[in-house]
């Protein structure tokens, strides 16, 4: 058996930079949060299984629906599921790197 070294990439999917401003709001499993219910995150990086972001304090819930923008009126909201959610070193501002599996398309 071959030991895996520490810095092997274990993701099925590519990451890709993904540096914009997208929302999120908790999500229960079945009804769409209200519009008031979403706050601004910082994108970091997408795959095609989830998502890496930057918010203040802690998400709001374990489970999220992520808007990922789209033309006019007809943007891309999915659910997914908190993976990790860790403080950033040095930063007294509350900022948090929080990554995402996609659970599945809402609209």
């Amino acid at each position: 058996m071959v030991a895996e070294s520490a810095n092997t990439e274990r993701r099925r999917h590519q990451r890709h930079p993904y540096t914009c401003l997208r929302r999120v709001a908790a999500y229960d499993g079945f009804s769409f949060p209200k519009e008031d219910e979403f706050c601004e995150i910082r994108c970091r990086d997408l795959s095609a299984a989830g998502i890496s972001f930057l918010i203040q304090d802690r998400p709001p819930s374990g489970l999220l629906a992520v808007d990922l923008g789209g033309p006019p009126g007809s943007s891309c909201l999915v659910a997914a599921r908190v993976v990790h959610c860790q403080g950033l070193a040095g930063d007294e501002c509350g900022w948090r790197l929080v990554g995402c599996a996609f659970v599945k398309r809402l609209r």
